[in-house]
């Protein structure tokens, strides 16, 4: 197989080279023949007019021949010799009407000749021929049309390698990679399903956000089976030209059943597979609608001895079409979500392989400051770790360069080149104080792991919380949140005398949002337990009742909010102080300043 690859790659390098020379040669010839057109060879001599009105004036003339498209008269002396004269536009009948008067026979050239009408078409066409030359070239360098008519011809466009990945680089996945299994085991031993009668999923529909780690799950399956991974993405089947698509489809599975067990891998399938609709629909759309077609042939050719299994990936379930979910195709579905705590703490400690990691790191510690992080984020957070180890001239990456590294890909690089006045400094020490004392003296709220009034991207400061794991949300849990938002502006509101910064705007944002949500989808206000859509709140004529709703549950929380920084002004001050102080504190630090309320 490699060495047909390198034959085809080979043979398209030449037949580039080829074309481009070709492309160079005629523009060459045409070219040539131009200025020959043009120059009309090496020509009689040249004189000036004023020796041709001497030769007029002594009869030295035999004849003449009047160009009035070049501007000169081709002379034939009485001696028999030839000369070319050059005269200025307009010129050409004034010195007509000189050699007549002398009786000089006069003749005239075409104005629109052959030599002038081809010279013309080719300064026209020479362009066009090298353009085009290039063009062709740079199609076939870099794979382009004629390029992909190649591969489709030998089947190619995906890899047919074994990949060098199995389960044991995957983390944060177990229930995800034991439902997997199942296939590893139908490629290596079938007679475990067959003797049973059993029948194994051939489609496999892997859903999930970005980042989860859906290709690399396909790729483990395919590296832990020890078969080819033959991969491609949904978009590389949609092409302009109908037919291409489906004949993509077909080839690629032709190659998967001509090996002895495949793993066919469709990333972004919904590129293709999308719920077709009735009515009118463009090229685009009857195209991908053929290439879904073939795709269900396909899906549907199966016999129960091939060892060819489907898996595909996407981020958009909701909108596939329901025959590609139908049993018999894609009838199992997959999701791989965001990691937990412990499954965080398994990706990291399995990409700090990859970097030289100092001894007796607490993972798990920091596996509970990245909620929400999915296997791409974490990955990229040990990249930026290593990179900021770098910067210190840290001979290993150490914890601290780790927590640094989240803060980077989760808020924003550090800008210590801009210097806040006192003013503003006092101001977001005030307003990051306030989330701090709500964070600290409600049980509902996450704790807070940071807090620092050094600019990190947008914000002026930041309060950083560690968020949780759970999978439900209660009513005080929200209600804690929506306080913990509104604590800076109360704390604003508190320490500067009824006076307010614009610092709130991000916090009014995201409290806004919750509120909304409390009160249009998860039923925890007096609104009602009616679930409302954006139609029900725009259209339907909800959004007043709903505006009013949020509006209180707001109130109710800045209000609980006046009342803790009113009621911890002591700690306030502290953390104040010590953000004013040092910048930045962190958990040891908070747990100094913080003196629980007695009862």
């Amino acid at each position: 197989m490699p060495e047909q690859r390198r034959g085809t790659r080979q043979r398209t390098r030449w037949f580039a080279i080829a074309a481009a020379v070709a492309a160079a040669i005629v523009a060459v010839a045409v070219v040539f023949t131009v200025v020959r057109l043009r120059s009309g060879g090496e020509g009689p001599p040249e004189r000036s007019l004023s020796e041709l009105d001497a030769d007029i004036a002594a009869g030295r003339v035999g004849d003449a021949r009047i160009d009035d498209a070049t501007r000169t008269a081709t002379v034939t002396g009485t001696d028999g010799g030839t000369y070319t004269v050059a005269y200025p536009a307009d010129y050409g009948p004034a010195l007509t009407d000189k050699l007549l008067a002398a009786h000089v026979p006069v003749s005239a050239a075409a104005r629109s000749g052959d030599s002038n009408a081809v010279a013309d078409v080719a300064i026209r066409v020479v362009p066009s021929l090298l353009i085009l030359g290039l063009l062709a070239w740079l199609l076939l360098r870099r794979g382009g049309l004629l390029g992909q008519y190649v591969n489709i011809r030998n089947g190619r466009g995906a890899s047919e390698d074994v990949p060098d990945v199995t389960f044991d680089d995957v983390a944060g996945n177990v229930e995800v990679v034991d439902e997997l299994r199942e296939v590893v085991w139908a490629i290596r031993e079938p007679q475990r399903f067959t003797r049973l009668g059993a029948h194994v999923p051939r489609g496999i529909l892997l859903t999930g956000p970005p980042g989860t780690g859906k290709t690399l799950l396909a790729r483990a399956v395919a590296g832990e089976a020890g078969v080819p991974f033959l991969s491609i993405a949904g978009s590389d089947f949609v092409e302009m030209f109908a037919g291409v698509g489906a004949s993509r489809m077909r080839r690629l599975f032709d190659r998967a059943r001509s090996e002895d067990g495949a793993v066919v891998f469709i990333d972004e399938i919904d590129a293709i597979g999308k719920s077709r609709i009735t009515g009118h629909s463009n090229g685009a759309s009857e195209e991908r609608e053929n290439t879904l077609n073939q795709l269900l042939v396909e899906l549907d050719g199966f016999s129960r001895s091939e060892s060819v299994f489907v898996l595909a990936a996407t981020n958009r379930a909701d909108v596939l079409d329901a025959a590609l979910t139908r049993p018999g195709r894609f009838d199992r579905t997959i999701a791989v979500g965001v990691p937990d705590a412990a499954g965080r703490r398994e990706v990291l400690e399995l990409h700090a392989r990859e970097y030289a990691v100092a001894e007796g790191i607490d993972w798990a510690a920091l596996a509970k400051r990245t909620p929400g992080m999915t296997g791409a984020d974490l990955a990229n957070v040990m990249n930026q770790a290593s990179l900021i180890a770098v910067r210190h001239e840290h001979d290993e990456v150490l914890s601290s360069d780790i927590v640094e590294a989240i803060a980077v890909v989760t808020i924003g690089p550090e800008r210590r080149s801009r210097v806040p006045s006192d003013r503003d400094r006092r101001i977001a020490a005030v307003h990051e104080a306030g989330h701090t004392v709500c964070a600290l003296c409600q049980p509902e709220a996450p704790d807070p792991v940071q807090v620092s009034i050094v600019p990190r991207g947008e914000a002026g400061g930041v309060t950083w919380t560690a968020g949780t794991d759970d999978d439900f949300v209660t009513l005080r849990q929200a209600q804690a949140q929506l306080v913990l938002a509104l604590g800076g502006r109360a704390a604003e509101e508190l320490v500067l005398d009824g006076d307010v910064s614009h610092g709130a705007m991000g916090d009014l944002r995201t409290a806004t949002d919750l509120a909304r949500r409390m009160v249009t989808e998860f039923g925890m206000t007096g609104f009602g337990l009616a679930y409302l859509d954006e139609r029900d709140v725009h259209v339907g004529g909800a959004g007043a009742d709903v505006h009013d709703a949020v509006r209180a549950e707001l109130d109710a929380a800045l209000g609980r909010a006046r009342e803790l920084v009113s009621t911890h002004r002591e700690l306030l001050d502290a953390v104040t102080d010590a953000l004013l102080e040092h910048e930045t504190l962190d958990p040891d630090d908070l747990a100094a300043l913080h003196h629980p309320p007695v009862g």
